[in-house]
């Protein structure tokens, strides 16, 4: 159940305590005035019997009497009967008060608990936050480092193979000098001639 349900049980409780004490107290101040006038009346009549000539039969006096205090007993018993009931009221409006109080203690014990999660999990959050940030950077620096790795290793790649190129085409130029100064139809100046470009290569 949660925090609005509580609380519209309570005010409920409370509005209908409210309004029966209310009406509990129209009806035993009404009930109250009757019995009052009911005894006034009953004074009045025993004072004009006692002053005046009867002028009903004492038959007749007896049984108005006899009416009245029917009523007033019934008046009375009703009273009491309120009464009872007004005090049953008010033990269940204790009962419900005592609830309310437990239903709002265990409601500030929810509100301290939620809020209590509610911190852990921004703590929590708040750090994984930085935690991820961390981590991005490090993935981000590894990647820079990555490419880097790859361009240096490509441009490596690239040098060596224009070495062996060059090597490639000094050993063919090497072999075809040697093979021109041996063969025996080779002129003395055609043998020369590479040896000759050589080094004026290397002046």
């Amino acid at each position: 159940m949660d925090r609005s349900t509580f609380s519209q049980q309570v005010e409920s409780v409370e509005r209908n305590v409210a309004f029966l004490q209310q009406e509990h107290r129209i009806l035993l101040s009404g009930l109250r005035l009757e019995i009052r006038n009911l005894k006034k009346r009953c004074n009045e009549l025993s004072c004009e019997l006692s002053e005046r000539p009867p002028v009903k039969s004492q038959e007749d006096i007896e049984l108005e009497e006899e009416l009245l205090q029917a009523r007033l007993l019934e008046t009375e018993q009703h009273l009491a009967e309120q009464e009872s009931m007004l005090v049953e009221l008010r033990a269940e409006l204790r009962k419900k008060g005592a609830l309310a109080s437990a239903l709002q203690a265990r409601l500030r014990d929810e509100e301290r608990r939620f809020l209590e999660e509610l911190k852990r999990r921004s703590h929590k959050i708040t750090t994984l936050s930085r935690d991820l940030r961390k981590q991005t950077d490090l993935a981000a620096q590894l990647s820079f480092q990555l490419h880097s790795a790859q361009f240096r290793l490509y441009h490596q790649t690239e040098d060596y193979e224009e070495e062996d190129e060059e090597e490639e085409d000094e050993g063919g130029t090497m072999q075809e000098s040697e093979w021109t100064a041996n063969s025996p139809w080779t002129s003395p100046v055609t043998a020369e001639s590479p040896r000759q470009s050589r080094a004026s290569g290397r002046t």
